[in-house]
């Protein structure tokens, strides 16, 4: 395509090409690297999954986890990572959201 995906995608749903329109996780690692940006992405997703799941997150917290998968719907992983507190999350499940015996 001529167009970069978030200008194809406002083209084709907002009928304009100078509009931008959030392309989710999948779509904007696509549109930065291409295949091998989507299987990045989806390492790392899976290996974030796989630490939320070892660390054992009091039940009490499962509704800001998923908060972050219709963010993550919605925007690049970066933006949620740091502007979006995703990585504050990752602290935060570390001591204080933690399942205490």
């Amino acid at each position: 395509y001529e167009l970069p995906s978030s200008n194809l995608i406002a083209s084709i749903y907002y009928s304009s090409k100078e509009q931008q329109a959030n392309t989710g996780i999948i779509g904007d690692a696509f549109m930065n690297l291409g295949y091998l940006g989507v299987v990045i992405i989806s390492i790392i997703f899976s290996l974030l999954f796989s630490f939320f799941n070892s660390i054992k997150i009091d039940e009490r917290y499962f509704g800001v986890f998923i908060m972050y998968i219709f963010d993550f719907q919605n925007s690049s992983f970066l933006s949620i990572l740091f502007s979006g507190g995703f990585f504050f999350l990752i602290l935060f499940s570390m001591t204080i959201m933690k399942k205490r015996v």
